[in-house]
């Protein structure tokens, strides 16, 4: 019986140290990785306005502006545009920057 109890607690002991670490094995055990989160800002300029009225622009600073209205002459956003576009659009999505009539 003394056999009995003295394997089971060694067993239990066992047990315990295997689960056992130092501080540092479970801080490296549940380190998660950083997870970094980059926007990129797009620049975009007036060129024109299409056959339909929408507003045609390319991206890139813009080295001449001959906007008639409210169109802004230079925006930045952080999601890409497409060429052409609703004014509401540009104006909804984007940060002017620059307006020039």
């Amino acid at each position: 019986m003394k056999k009995l109890i003295l394997s089971t607690a060694a067993l239990m002991l066992a047990t315990a140290f295997s689960f056992a670490g130092t501080p540092e094995t479970k801080s490296e055990a549940k380190a998660k990785p950083e997870v970094k989160t980059e926007t990129t800002t797009l620049v975009y300029h007036y060129t024109g306005k299409d056959a339909q009225g929408r507003i045609v622009f390319q991206e890139g600073p813009a080295t001449d502006c001959n906007n008639q209205g409210s169109v802004p002459c230079l925006w930045e956003t952080s999601s890409p545009m497409s060429s052409p576009q609703t004014e509401a659009y540009i104006n909804s999505n984007a940060t002017v920057i620059e307006t020039r009539n």
